[in-house]
């Protein structure tokens, strides 16, 4: 923004001031348009910065999801080896039962044979 020598030498006051005056508006319009441009960056800046919170709060949320769904995983996997375990010690409790029961009968078994013999024995033994 200059002012043109030739106008002011040439011109009277009035114009004067109105060149002035019209060079202060013309400048005024400049500095509001500056600042309109740097609230409009300012903004855009804002906006950027937002979209990048968004994401990462994003990204954190989706890891803390995928924590969860391991750790949910590894809690299924250790319920089932539990599970797992619990069958075989019954199993086991119920093999063992079965050999306790099958040696009791043996021995009942065994004496009821033995009581049979020994009372035959007497049988015999009597009709001798």
């Amino acid at each position: 923004m200059r002012i043109n020598v030739s106008v002011i030498s040439s011109s009277n006051p009035i114009d004067i001031m109105m060149e002035i005056e019209r060079l202060k508006n013309i400048k005024h319009r400049e500095e509001v348009e500056e600042q309109h441009k740097e609230a409009q960056k300012q903004g855009a800046l804002v906006i950027v910065e937002q979209i990048k919170e968004r994401e990462l709060e994003r990204i954190k949320q989706q890891e803390l999801q995928e924590k969860e769904k391991m750790l949910i995983a590894e809690q299924i996997l250790k319920l089932k080896k539990e599970e797992e375990d619990q069958i075989i010690k019954e199993r086991e409790l119920a093999k063992k039962l079965m050999e306790e029961v099958e040696e009791s009968n043996r021995h009942a078994l065994s004496s009821k044979k033995q009581k049979i013999a020994d009372e035959q024995k007497l049988d015999d033994e009597i009709l001798e």
